[in-house]
């Protein structure tokens, strides 16, 4: 995973389509993130809301792909996918910031 999108700074829309697999992501976002975050369940952020994923991303995206690793508030670990890896969630959690931004 490189380490330049993972500074604490809101993460540029276009650095994240170079730095990141938005392909692959967006597949594991279909086939894993999609079931809560399409219709918001317990407040998942949708792709394409730039206020909430603006907000999620303001101290950077390190933290944002840190809670998708370890769960967060309603949002089970890896999505509830444990198989996924570290790359495979920032690739799914940069196809939705990208989206969003």
């Amino acid at each position: 995973m490189c380490q330049q999108s993972l500074q604490a700074a809101p993460p540029d829309p276009a650095a994240l389509r170079t730095q990141h697999d938005l392909v692959r992501g967006g597949s594991i976002y279909n086939s894993t993130c999609a079931v809560c975050h399409n219709t918001g369940i317990m407040g998942a952020p949708k792709p394409g809301d730039k206020v909430a994923w603006s907000a999620r991303v303001a101290g950077g995206f390190a933290p944002v792909v840190a809670n998708s690793i370890k769960g967060f508030k309603g949002m089970p670990a890896r999505g509830g996918q444990l198989s996924l890896t570290d790359a495979q969630i920032a690739d799914a959690v940069a196809f939705m910031v990208a989206k969003s931004l």
